[in-house]
């Protein structure tokens, strides 16, 4: 009895181990890492700051409610919001040319930055001068050279550590109204490049940038300059001699820039005389490849151009009746004598008004002159002038008639009413 109660005793002994033994031999990987897993620590949410170090940790957050281990899954967050995508680092570009290795400021426009002198900003700009003049300049940073977050937008100054210890300023000029990259480009080159324009004044398209943005700045040397050299290129002072003063070539594309800037600047003479070069052309310039005119401007150039044209078929559809007859009359006959004493041919307008006005119509209408000039007044009155009378049997004294009727007296009361035409 005793021997087979300790075998029975012994066979439950060890049955109670096989199970165990078992349990320990058929335990599998996933088991095991499951239970590792139930050791670590849950992945906390990825704060927005975070997006982009721990991009492991980011994915670890977003799949953890799909643990490979049923029993597990609930030791992981159910929901996590997705991290916000990082915003994108703006890489800039020191600008090629003005970048000086010596230089107290930095400019930010667009993707380029410019290292130049704070100092000579300061001097030549009241805008600069505004923005930097509360700055600090000493060697204390400021809370954005600190590591706070710097404002945004245009005109802020930001701050900037360098590798020697140096705090320099950032102006972003970026969203200030009026400027743009290629505008203060230009700026920047008149300010190293002046003494070059003394002899060599730059084109239309250069001075419009210059101004733009000497205005937007407050440049006021640059500005007044620009405003000088634009004005005696554009001149809007009619000659006596008849025409404009001519100093240089006037592109078509350039006028409805010059139109817009000179009504920003308070340039009347030059609005006129842009708008007048726009009236030449059958398209007003629209097709020119320059800035699109206004509809007000457009408007403008339509009455104005009715208006012209209509004055100028007046003055050359025939030759002035209040110029016929000649008013130097031959010599009368000395008593005794059958023929007049005078020896010069006898003038074409004395006594044959037909005569004289064949000759018009041959100088005037079938040479061309009145199709070609028939958008362009001013001009058309000198070239009446040039033509060539007296070979033609006018005598001087009509030649100088005709040549006062088309010059300053007759053509300066109409220049001086196109300035209500042309909205200055």
């Amino acid at each position: 009895m005793d021997q087979s109660r300790a075998a029975s005793s012994a066979s439950a002994s060890n049955l109670g181990k096989r199970p165990r033994a078992v349990k320990e031999e058929e335990t599998s990987d996933d088991e095991a890492r499951g239970k590792r897993a139930l050791l670590e620590p849950v992945p906390k949410l990825v704060k927005k700051e975070d997006v982009g170090n721990a991009p492991a940790l980011a994915s670890t957050a977003s799949h953890g409610s799909e643990h490979p281990d049923p029993r597990l899954r609930s030791a992981a967050p159910t929901s996590v919001p997705p991290p916000k995508p990082q915003t994108p680092r703006v890489t800039y570009k020191k600008h090629p040319r003005h970048w000086k290795s010596d230089g107290s400021v930095y400019v930010v426009l667009g993707l380029s930055v410019y290292r130049l002198y704070r100092g000579r900003l300061v001097e030549s700009s009241a805008w600069f001068n505004e923005v930097l003049k509360t700055t600090p300049s000493g060697p204390t940073p400021s809370a954005s050279a600190k590591g706070k977050e710097p404002e945004t937008g245009a005109g802020v100054v930001l701050w900037n550590a360098e590798a020697n210890g140096t705090i320099m300023p950032t102006v972003k000029l970026d969203g200030v109204e009026g400027v743009n990259q290629r505008d203060w480009e230009r700026l920047l080159d008149a300010m190293d490049d002046a003494i070059s324009y003394v002899h060599r004044e730059p084109p239309t398209h250069v001075l419009l940038s210059i101004l733009r943005v000497s205005l937007a700045l407050q440049f006021p040397h640059f500005l007044n300059w620009a405003k000088r050299t634009l004005s005696e290129a554009w001149s809007g002072e009619l000659l006596a001699t008849g025409g404009f003063s001519e100093k240089g070539l006037l592109r078509l594309e350039d006028a409805p820039d010059v139109v817009a800037v000179g009504r920003m600047c308070g340039l009347p003479g030059v609005v006129k005389r842009a708008m007048y070069e726009l009236l030449k052309d059958q398209t007003f310039g629209q097709g020119a490849g320059g800035k699109s005119l206004s509809t007000e401007d457009i408007m403008r150039l339509v009455q104005l151009r009715s208006s012209m044209q209509r004055m100028w078929i007046q003055q050359t559809t025939t030759y002035p009746p209040d110029l016929l007859p000649c008013r130097v009359p031959l010599p009368p006959k000395p008593p005794g004598q059958q023929k007049s004493v005078h020896q010069g041919p006898v003038c074409i307008a004395l006594h044959k008004h037909l005569a004289a006005r064949d000759v018009h119509r041959k100088l005037v209408i079938e040479s061309g002159i009145q199709d070609a000039f028939m958008c362009d007044f001013f001009n058309g009155m000198k070239e009446l002038v040039n033509l060539p009378w007296a070979s033609e049997g006018f005598c001087a004294d009509c030649v100088g008639r005709l040549h006062a009727r088309c010059g300053w007296s007759t053509t300066k009361p109409i220049w001086d009413q196109c300035t209500n035409l042309v909205g200055v």
